[in-house]
């Protein structure tokens, strides 16, 4: 399946004018009554609140395909993080245990040497 540069510009420029046809629905929780859009930098929990609601939006707009392969992928990288967290765990947990068998070789071999040494 081959489609040449004008083909697929062709089709940008049809998606580009699809997409900033259709409205954006803000996505309103039965709790939280309507309020006006606030000026950028009023309240910084607004901002992060936007995002959500921009994301959550999105998501909703997803095909049941696309919801599905967001949550396998979300699932992966959210494994993946855990997955190195227990690692450094691990790393540092032997860290902690090659200090102490150092230190205890220390003190029975080098401390010992230089008390009876006095």
């Amino acid at each position: 399946m081959s489609y040449s540069n004008d083909d697929l510009e062709q089709r940008l420029r049809e998606l580009e004018v699809e997409v900033e046809a259709k409205p954006v629905q803000p996505r309103l929780t039965s709790a939280e009554p309507p309020v006006a859009h606030q000026a950028a930098g009023e309240v910084s929990g607004q901002g992060d609140r936007n995002l959500l609601d921009q994301v959550l939006n999105w998501f909703d707009g997803l095909p049941t395909v696309g919801k599905i392969a967001v949550g396998v992928g979300a699932a992966f990288v959210g494994l993946s993080v855990l997955r190195l967290f227990f690692q450094l765990l691990t790393a540092l947990i032997g860290l902690a245990f090659l200090s102490l068998v150092v230190y205890v070789l220390y003190r029975v071999f080098v401390a010992s040497d230089s008390n009876s040494s006095r």
